[in-house]
This record gives C-alpha cells, sequence and structure tokens, in this order.
C-alpha cells in the first residue's frame, strides 16, 4: 500500500463570542489547538503555522486569521488548512462552505476538518472531499440555471438594472429617459471621441461636473451600448429598451481599441472597477506586499502609481489586500441585494414572452440582411464594418439562448431568485462582471483604517420590475468618510 502524503498544515482556530461562554457548547482555542495536533502527528502530517480569529463570526467569509492561511495556500507557503470541527471554517450556509472549499482546492490546498475525518491523503476523507466538490459545483450550477431564467424574465418585462447611466435620468415607471443637461455632453463626447479619446475626456472634465473622468473612465463610459437604447445585462440584451443619444454609426466610430490586459480577469476581478479615491483614476491588480510567511499577496493598487503609468502620477495612491477588497463589496452587494429581495419568475407568464421574443429574433434577422446589404454603411463604417456585422451575430445568438430557456421556464414552476445566489452561482470572471453591472464606482481610499471606513460602494439599485422613485444617480449602500492627511501612508502589508 502507498504511503500517505504527508502534509504541512496551518491550523485554524474560531471562536465567534469569547466573554462569558463556558459548557460542552465552548470549544476553547487551546482545545481546538490540541484536537489538530493529536490528528496531525497520528497521521504523519506536520503544523506548521496557526491563525487564531477571536469574536469573529464563522458566517462572515472576510476574517483576519483565514485572510491570512488562504493567501498562503494560494502562495504555495503551506499545503492547506486543518480546522478541529468544519463549522470553525464556515457557518455561513452550505453555498458558502462549499465555495470556500473549493477556492482551497483550486488553490492546490486540502482542507483537514477533524471531527469528519475529512483528510484527502485517506481514502474515506478522498471520497468525502469528492462529494463536497462535487456538491459545490452541482449547486453553483443549479443557482445559475435559475438566476438565467429569472433575470431572462426580469429584463423582459422591463426591469433596469444597474445604475444610470450619465445623460439620463430615471422616469417615475423606473425607465431611463434623456437628462435635458447631460444628455447634450454625450451626444458631444461621442462627437469628439471619434477623433481621440483624450479629447472626449477633456470636454467631460470641463463641462460634465459631478464627476472624475479619466481616459479609462471615458473609455469605459464611450463603450455603453445603453446610449444605443440598449440594455445589456450579462449576456442578455433588450433592444429598444429606451430612447437612444446616439446613432450606431457615431457609437461605431467612438469606439478606439483599449491597450491588451496583461492579467486575466479571473485574477483580479475588480480591476477597472476598483478606482483611487485620491484622482479617482482606475486600480489594477498585482503581486505586492509580504504575507507572515514572505510571500506576495494579490494587491490591488491606483494604476496612476505604477512606473510605467504615462500620466500625472497620483499623490496618494490607493492600495489595498484582494481579498479584503472583494469581501467587502461581496458583502455590500449581499446586504443592499436582501434588502430589495428576490428576482421572482411566474412560469405561467413563460409562453406569452416567447412570442415575443420569436418576434424580436425575426427583427434582428431582417436588420443584420439589411446591414449587409447597405453598402453606404459599409463605406461609412470602413474597419468598424465587420465589428458592427459581428455584434449583430452576436445579438442573435443571445436571443436564441433566451428563447431556449423560456421555452424550458414554461414547463417549470415559480422560480425565486436573490442576489446572493447569483454572487455564489458566479465564477470569478461573472462575479466580477456581476459587480460592473450593478455598480457605478467601488472607490478606495488611501489609509491605514478598517476596510469600511476606507472603502465606497457607489450603486443605483434596481434589481427587480418595481417603480424606481426619482434619486440621486447614484446611492452610497457601502459609505465610507473621506480619509485625512493625518492617516499614515498606506502600505500593502497592512491594506
Amino acid at each position: 500500500m502507498p504511503q500517505a502524503k504527508t502534509l504541512q498544515l496551518d491550523a485554524y482556530i474560531r471562536v465567534s463570542r469569547v466573554s462569558g461562554r463556558e459548557g460542552d457548547s465552548f470549544v476553547s482555542p487551546e482545545v481546538q489547538r490540541s484536537t489538530i495536533d493529536h490528528y496531525a502527528k497520528a497521521h504523519g502530517h506536520e503544523v506548521i503555522g496557526e491563525e487564531v480569529d477571536l469574536d469573529v463570526s464563522g458566517g462572515k467569509l472576510d476574517r483576519p486569521g483565514l485572510n491570512v492561511i488562504l493567501a498562503r495556500i494560494e502562495s504555495g507557503a503551506t499545503d492547506g488548512i486543518a480546522v478541529a470541527k468544519l463549522d470553525r471554517l464556515s457557518r455561513a450556509g452550505v453555498a458558502d462552505a462549499l465555495k470556500l472549499v473549493e477556492r482551497i482546492q483550486d488553490a492546490g490546498g486540502v482542507v483537514i476538518a477533524v471531527d469528519l475525518n475529512l483528510d484527502p491523503t485517506t481514502p474515506t476523507g478522498e471520497l468525502l472531499m469528492t462529494l463536497l466538490l462535487a456538491l459545490a459545483r452541482m449547486e453553483r450550477r443549479r443557482l445559475s440555471d435559475s438566476w438565467e431564467v429569472a433575470k431572462s424574465l426580469a429584463l423582459e418585462r422591463g426591469a433596469k438594472i444597474g445604475p444610470t447611466p450619465y445623460g439620463y435620468r430615471r422616469a417615475d415607471d423606473g425607465t431611463l429617459a434623456p437628462d435635458p443637461v447631460e444628455a447634450p455632453h454625450v451626444r458631444e463626447a461621442f462627437r469628439l471621441a471619434r477623433h481621440s479619446v483624450q479629447a472626449a475626456t477633456d470636454y467631460l472634465a470641463e463641462h460634465a461636473e459631478g464627476r472624475t473622468w479619466t481616459v479609462f473612465t471615458v473609455r469605459r463610459f464611450l463603450g455603453r451600448r445603453s446610449y444605443l437604447g440598449e440594455q445589456h445585462y450579462a449576456g442578455e440584451v433588450v433592444r429598444d429598451s429606451h430612447e437612444p443619444l446616439v446613432s450606431l454609426g457615431a457609437w461605431e466610430l467612438a469606439q478606439h481599441e483599449a491597450p491588451p490586459s496583461r492579467r486575466p480577469p479571473a485574477a483580479f476581478p475588480l480591476s477597472g472597477v476598483a478606482t483611487c479615491g485620491t484622482c479617482g483614476g482606475p486600480m489594477v491588480g498585482g503581486r505586492g506586499g509580504r504575507a507572515k510567511d514572505g510571500s506576495g499577496l494579490r494587491t490591488y493598487r491606483c494604476a496612476a502609481s505604477m512606473k510605467k503609468h504615462r500620466g500625472v502620477p497620483c499623490p496618494a495612491p490607493a492600495t489595498m489586500v484582494a481579498t479584503r477588497l472583494e469581501g467587502y463589496v461581496d458583502e455590500v452587494l449581499r446586504a443592499a441585494w436582501a434588502e430589495r429581495g428576490a428576482l421572482v419568475t411566474d412560469a405561467d407568464g413563460a409562453e406569452a414572452e416567447l412570442g415575443i421574443v420569436e418576434a424580436e429574433l425575426a427583427a434582428l434577422l431582417a436588420e443584420r440582411e439589411a446591414f449587409a446589404a447597405d453598402l453606404d454603411a459599409r463605406r461609412a463604417l470602413g474597419d468598424a464594418w465587420s465589428a458592427t456585422a459581428a455584434a449583430m451575430t452576436a445579438a442573435i445568438e443571445a436571443t436564441q439562448a433566451r428563447y431556449r430557456q423560456l421555452a424550458e421556464a414554461s414547463s417549470r414552476a415559480e422560480r425565486t431568485v436573490t442576489g446572493a445566489e447569483q454572487l455564489d452561482a458566479a465564477d470569478p470572471v461573472a462575479w466580477g462582471a456581476l459587480v460592473a453591472d450593478v455598480t457605478d464606482r467601488v472607490v478606495v481610499h488611501r489609509g491605514r483604517g478598517s476596510v469600511e471606513s476606507r472603502v465606497r460602494v457607489e450603486a443605483a439599485w434596481d434589481v427587480d420590475d418595481r417603480p424606481v422613485p426619482d434619486v440621486e444617480e447614484s446611492s452610497d449602500v457601502g459609505s465610507a468618510p473621506p480619509v485625512t492627511d493625518a492617516d499614515a501612508p498606506a502600505s500593502t502589508t497592512d491594506a
């Protein structure tokens, strides 16, 4: 029989409330560590580190000690995490616990839970780990399917998901209408952008008050197809959702290829979504600072602080460890969605929707055919003609996929999908896209304070089809006071 692999592990200790607790239900830090040590010794493993979270609820996934161990697993400094009981790792619900186990497994680490004999170096533990990971994948697929069907029907009913784009205001029924002051600035920005993004940036910085305009934010602004009267949300497209501000030709001429990204979005899903609270520029991901074992940490930093930045350097660039920022944004979205409620699909009305989607598909096919035959459009758009044709084909394919979803939904019972389930169902890339869809900005301030005091999540919430009252263009669902000059300079180690 082959000998089991010897693992070097980090012990993780957690107690929700320390003061005033005693009796059988209270497992002290000392008892937890002793249990882990005895198990490790009996199975040939070595405990090389320990992190303790005292007075910290297991319902929160963002915990200081746990974050350190996760970073060590992802950097290869330790083989995995060991806990006396699985509920010490997470009490955030089955979906969150499975997601955490899967994250550790994907990073090449292991989870050992003494109470369940969960140890992938043993035959029984390996089988149990396989079952847990299979449950995680099955749960993610189930939630993803439910959300896709719910989202499609909500969009078709006219629900506006995400923040109000600059240039529009919300009508009493929640739909978008051109803002009489801002809409002319949008049209002029698109006209100037056909020559250069910088020209549009300079114009908006001078005339469009209340926002910080940089080449990066303007490039993202120009790429929004909402200005064509469309509504896009995680792959779904609703055309003629509201009045367009620019023509398709003007939109295409304003598109300029952005510099290629050197890092996959899965590694840093908030790159480009998070912005520096000092200069308003984008934050980008990279490895920086040091964990306790000397390994590099995933970190977001202001792009204007990088050596290769060509513009004006940021005078006080913000930085933050990725796990802290991503965990906080996730918590803010979950809390906001909990107040807003769930998306509900009515299967009885799905058949009626099929006819609408069929008509939309026929119109898209006719539009593409007419566009292909329009020689004037081909000459006017030049190189952009092929990209426009490809976008039309993508819209057709998305509508066909939506039709199949509706056909399947017509035979199902009513479903309810919560915002938390949307986040649970998303992989890192989809999670980042979801955050970008429902937030206007994630602002990170420089300093050494708590994540709550340094991060502000700005979003306009309308995740169902209820009328939305007249409000400011964005509301702060997670807010932070300004960071003063008295704050000590930020470092990645304590970010």
